[in-house]
């Protein structure tokens, strides 16, 4: 990965068949062509704990059955989960350059949550709370299990982010005991747990791993169901800054607040003897406010795509930034920042510039794509 010399791209992608080198149904193949072209720095595996494993007396399900369709919408073609995903990166790996991967972790299952309170929304669910006593064991075996399968199926797993968006209300709820933006976050103690807890599952398996701190949403000012990033780390012991070998923020461009300084300004402060590199983990060209319209005219896809350009130019002048990583490929109709739409059927401009990008020459960077301009 470069992460000395220029901005790394990278990218999330849930669906087997946009990544795997082999064979997948024709309405997948161009955009999996496309993305292996690519060769990206970095692949955000994302895990939801909670449709793994619905009963607590039985292990993880890595292999349970998915889909393949977006949400509701096709196409569609059926794969089996986490195996699946771990062979398919194991395949890529293989080929060369690329493809080292940051494990995500979020949603908690029905039985490992605790009980409601504080300052929570009436619609919240079991997913968004803390993890019970129970639940926290089964995290760590969650961990292990995902470690040991991808070392079975040849695939590295070096990175590892304990928890999704900890500072916001849909990962870790409630996020205050009292509907006020005075009222001290609770969510850092919530998830100081968690990376202890990850932090042991990946001595116990073993190998190269580093732990990425955060995955943070890049909040512009307190609410009182969500953080800012600098609040929630001011929040989080020594322990858990110091041993982490990464800071991972989420932002997007056009939102009119610089999350690094902030952010980075905390973890300098602390006495660790290093500065963390800052992984930019969520970004995009879109709106990704929870189902919100995405203007995708011409023109209007144009512009974001040139916005994108000037934030990833930004990030490239920073030397504390190494990656940037695009959510999603596939677009989500409730997170609409994809670089192709839920169909398949329509690549965005936003596309020509990630590949651009991601093929630039280290501290270089790309000419704006023509379909951009």
């Amino acid at each position: 990965m470069r992460t000395d010399s220029g901005l790394a791209i990278g990218i999330t992608e849930d669906n087997v068949n946009l990544i795997s080198p082999a064979p997948v149904p024709a309405a997948f193949s161009k955009v999996r062509d496309d993305v292996a072209a690519m060769r990206p720095a970095l692949f955000r595996m994302n895990v939801d704990w909670k449709y793994l494993q619905p009963d607590p007396s039985r292990p993880a399900i890595l292999d349970a059955g998915v889909s393949g369709c977006m949400r509701t919408i096709g196409p569609c073609a059926p794969f089996q989960g986490i195996t699946a995903q771990l062979k398919a990166i194991a395949a890529r790996q293989k080929e060369g350059a690329g493809w080292n991967v940051l494990v995500n972790i979020y949603g908690v299952p029905d039985w490992a949550a605790t009980k409601g309170g504080g300052c929570e929304r009436p619609s919240i669910e079991p997913f968004s709370r803390a993890i019970n006593a129970d639940g926290l064991a089964a995290y760590e075996d969650l961990i292990v299990g995902i470690a040991r399968l991808a070392d079975r199926t040849g695939a590295e797993l070096r990175f590892w982010a304990p928890w999704n968006e900890p500072n916001q209300i849909f990962f870790i709820s409630p996020q205050r005991a009292r509907c006020d933006v005075t009222s001290p976050l609770l969510s850092p103690a919530v998830y100081t747990r968690i990376f202890e807890r990850a932090k042991h599952a990946l001595e116990k398996a073993g190998g190269t791993r580093d732990i990425v701190l955060g995955d943070l949403a890049g909040s512009p000012k307190k609410g009182k169901r969500a953080g800012t990033a600098a609040e929630f780390l001011s929040a989080l012991p020594d322990d858990v800054i110091c041993a982490a070998d990464v800071l991972a923020l989420h932002s997007y461009p056009g939102n009119g607040f610089d999350v690094i300084p902030s952010a980075t300004a905390v973890t300098d402060a602390r006495d660790c003897g290093k500065r963390l590199p800052v992984w930019i983990t969520e970004t995009g060209a879109g709106d990704p406010r929870a189902s919100k319209h995405r203007d995708d005219s011409p023109a209007a896809l144009k512009e974001q795509c040139r916005r994108y350009d000037e934030q990833l130019r930004v990030w490239s002048r920073n030397p504390r930034v190494k990656v940037a990583v695009q959510y999603t490929v596939r677009e989500d109709p409730a997170f609409r920042v994809g670089l192709v739409n839920s169909t398949l059927d329509r690549e965005y401009p936003s596309f020509d510039l990630i590949r651009a990008w991601s093929r630039a020459r280290p501290g270089t960077p790309p000419q704006l794509p023509a379909s951009c301009r």
